[in-house]
């Protein structure tokens, strides 16, 4: 069966204690509620890093510089697949968020 299939950069965030930055998705959308790592659909002639760049702002008021990739999962939900790739970042200037809870939390 073939899945529509999404490609996401995802932005791993950590403070000065090694915890990683998380967000609480929006109540209104698709697996509402759940914690994440911030990131989001890459747009058509985005790469990851602009990506990342252009949604750790728009979601969470947060300016970062992209750092080196970790790592590429791909996984399948029921209704679609996803491709995540995960990409160290640096907090270079933050505002407050315009609408979703995050923190930091744990560390790897």
């Amino acid at each position: 069966m073939i899945f529509p299939h999404k490609f996401i950069g995802v932005a791993v965030i950590r403070n000065d204690r090694g915890e990683i930055l998380i967000d609480k998705r929006r109540q209104d959308g698709l697996m509402g509620g759940l914690w994440e790592l911030p990131g989001g659909k890459i747009e058509p002639g985005e790469t990851v890093e602009e990506c990342i760049k252009r949604e750790i702002w728009e979601e969470l008021g947060i300016e970062i510089e992209v750092g080196l990739s970790l790592i590429v999962i791909n996984h399948i939900y029921s209704l679609f697949a996803v491709t995540s790739q995960y990409i160290n970042a640096v907090t270079q200037r933050a505002s407050r968020s315009p609408w979703n809870a995050m923190r930091f939390a744990g560390s790897l």
